[in-house]
């Protein structure tokens, strides 16, 4: 090192300058983001704050039910035989096929690959179309179909799909069938 008259100035050597400019250079640069690395970041940050914004502007579907939880899906043909039953001036519909259909979070129904997924799903409605509780061909009721909404959403849970919603949307039932909305995932967009 080379020093200078004055006692608080220390000079160093240009070679020593030299070294210690490319130590730090190599340091700094061994910590720096690459472009890359930057972007990624950038990107991932994006997708954080859109997803809470999305999170905060989108409402879960929901069913509402009124009336007390049925024992069993085999108790409806006695509901709908018993005369003092309070919802016999509800107006029913024959249902002969329940389907799901998918379901974006822009409520708008999506292709066949979305479809594809829904299959899936087929273990939550068999107990609803085969064997002695099968529905079908049933006349149901709003609150009969409130029930089986609440039942496949219900083995969907027991199954871990507790982010897919079922739910039932317009639709009009005198042709005989029942279409039971999936949400199965969010669309997120930039």
């Amino acid at each position: 090192m080379t020093y200078t008259n004055h006692p608080s100035c220390h000079i160093l050597s240009l070679p020593t300058r030299l070294a210690l400019a490319v130590s730090l250079t190599l340091c700094c640069s061994a910590y720096a983001n690459t472009p890359e690395q930057i972007a990624h970041q950038q990107i991932l940050l994006n997708e954080q704050r859109q997803a809470v914004l999305n999170q905060s502007l989108m409402t879960s579907p929901s069913v509402q039910v009124d009336v007390p939880a049925f024992e069993s899906i085999a108790k409806m043909d006695s509901i709908h035989t018993d005369s003092q039953n309070s919802h016999d001036d509800l107006p029913c519909f024959t249902i002969n096929q329940i389907a799901y259909a998918p379901i974006d979070a822009a409520s708008d129904i999506t292709g066949d690959a979305d479809r594809a997924d829904l299959n899936q799903f087929a273990f939550a409605l068999t107990p609803l179309t085969h064997g002695k509780s099968s529905v079908l061909g049933q006349c149901l009721n709003i609150n009969d179909i409130h029930h089986i909404v609440r039942d496949v959403q219900n083995r969907l849970i027991e199954r871990g799909f507790a982010t897919t919603r079922v739910f039932i949307g317009n639709q009009n039932l005198s042709g005989g069938q029942l279409v039971l909305y999936c949400r199965t995932r969010c669309y997120w967009t930039d």
